[in-house]
């Protein structure tokens, strides 16, 4: 999975849901300035991390790499 397209489908899917970092971050358990260098690839995204994204996504990890994968 290529991390550059995981993260740019990431943005692009919270942007669909009219979530701003801030609102997901909080849903996630971390600042808006950590999860946002995450989402900018600043920092290493960890399978924790993505996990308390999608949890706060409302979707599996899975789902958000097959979106990365089909926007290709």
């Amino acid at each position: 999975m290529d991390t550059e397209k995981l993260l740019k489908t990431l943005k692009q899917y919270r942007k669909s849901m009219h979530l701003t970092q801030g609102e997901l971050a909080a849903r996630a358990g971390m600042s808006t300035s950590f999860y946002g260098m995450l989402e900018l690839g600043k920092r290493r995204m960890t399978i924790d991390y993505l996990n308390r994204i999608t949890e706060g996504l409302e979707c599996s990890p899975l789902d958000l790499m097959i979106m990365a994968e089909e926007i290709g």
